[in-house]
């Protein structure tokens, strides 16, 4: 099995190997290949700025590896690509990993944090707060600034150095074939160094920075407090949202209010139909129930009692939504007025229509008492009540008169001069 694998790897590099030896089939290889690697890697990243520099550090990666593999196949010896192709690739890291540390430490984002202000008048709680470490940030300005003073200092040797390294890379690449030279290993050591260093630089300002300030809001608890104030706010909107909807419910039932109201007054109108007035009642009913002192509704429900003949009910009605207007400090209102008139119009109506004179005098006196707290409440009801067929057999009363006639002003006698 061991045999069978080497055989099959060593197909495959012979392959790669007559695809390199032509330029046009390497650089289509090439081209495929980082297309492969961008889409398999990072299908994620959108393409705004941040995606592009992705792509464009990813592709130049890909360049200079394919840059330590072709050199490598087509130059080493027989049976020693593999050597030399990790002792390239092994310089070409190590140049990578060098140049990502020192862009990392020169991408560091700065941390600007204030001491809290000692206030005797706060408690030791309120003066606490714990701070971000920022050693590292110490650090990497410590390092960076020796990188920069060094590097000047030594500016005029930096060519000698990596000269230096290059031939120790030429060195170890001539033992293993006779194709490689000592300007490809300074190049492949530059190269691997500058691109390090911006994709260190570059993916640590472009994601690493914000990593950083979301941990350093976590520790401060600066976090905390942007989660309570979302919480606040989803406990606002909650609010709001059962503001509208107990704005709906009050919109349905009034609706609902106006709906029976409506059903009772076209039921009072539909003579030829005794059967609607019964139908009508519920409605009326179940509105009473949840606004005992509603005056529409209470009215055309004691209305559809007296077309039913059932003064009791129609006066128990009233008289209930006269308690409940009382018991909620509106008994001397408008609507009670009007309530008080309707009362009076039964009571005079159920005096005409006893025949015992006890029941006649005790209904009238009702009536003249409703009557009268209708026309205080509401002086219109005056008017109304000369107009009414209900009071058409105390229409000539002297008290009825008095009560519904308007007031006539005494003549003013006005006195002459004496005549001399």
């Amino acid at each position: 099995m061991a045999w069978i694998m080497r055989e099959d790897i060593e197909h495959l590099w012979n392959g790669l190997k007559s695809a390199f030896a032509k330029p046009r089939l390497a650089f289509d290889w090439l081209v495929g290949g980082v297309r492969w690697l961008l889409d398999a890697l990072i299908p994620e990243i959108s393409r705004d700025v941040r995606g592009i520099v992705v792509r464009c550090i990813f592709a130049a990666l890909a360049i200079g590896f394919f840059v330590v593999l072709v050199p490598t196949l087509r130059n080493a010896n027989t049976g020693n690509w593999s050597i030399a192709f990790g002792t390239a690739g092994g310089w070409a890291l190590a140049c990578l990993a060098s140049g990502l540390f020192a862009g990392f430490l020169f991408g560091i984002p700065k941390v600007h944090q204030e001491l809290p202000s000692k206030d005797a008048n706060k408690p030791n709680d309120a003066n606490y707060r714990q701070q971000v470490n920022n050693n590292l940030q110490e650090i990497s300005d410590w390092l960076t600034k020796i990188i920069v003073g060094v590097g000047l200092i030594e500016l005029r040797n930096v060519p000698s150095r990596v000269d230096e390294l290059a031939a120790a890379l030429y060195r170890d690449l001539a033992t293993l074939g006779t194709g490689f030279s000592h300007a490809y290993a300074g190049g492949l050591i530059v190269y691997f160094i500058v691109i390090g260093f911006l994709t260190g630089y570059l993916l640590t300002r472009l994601f690493l920075a914000k990593e950083f300030r979301l941990a350093d809001q976590d520790a401060s608890g600066e976090l905390e407090a942007q989660f309570r104030r979302a919480a606040e706010a989803s406990r606002q909107a909650e609010e709001k949202s059962k503001e509208t909807v107990e704005k709906n419910e009050e919109l349905l039932d009034e609706l609902a209010t106006n709906q029976a109201i409506l059903r009772g007054k076209t039921a009072l109108q539909a003579l030829d139909d005794p059967q609607a007035v019964e139908r009508a009642i519920p409605d009326l009913v179940r509105v009473r129930q949840k606004h005992p002192d509603h005056r529409g509704a209470s009215i055309v429900l004691a209305r559809l009692h007296r077309r039913m003949k059932d003064w009791g009910s129609a006066i128990s009605v009233l008289k209930s939504a006269l308690e409940a207007k009382t018991a909620r400090g509106t008994g001397s209102d408008v609507d009670a007025a009007d309530i008080r008139f309707n009362l009076a119009c039964y009571y005079c109506v159920m005096a005409d229509e006893t025949s015992n004179e006890a029941d006649k005098t005790r209904l009238r006196e009702q009536m003249y008492d409703e009557l009268n707290a209708a026309i205080r409440g509401n002086p219109t009801n005056a008017a109304s009540a000369r107009d009414d067929e209900d009071f058409h057999s105390v229409r000539d009363e002297i008290r009825f008169k008095a009560m519904t006639e308007p007031a006539v002003p005494s003549p003013q006698v006005v006195q002459q001069p004496p005549t001399t």
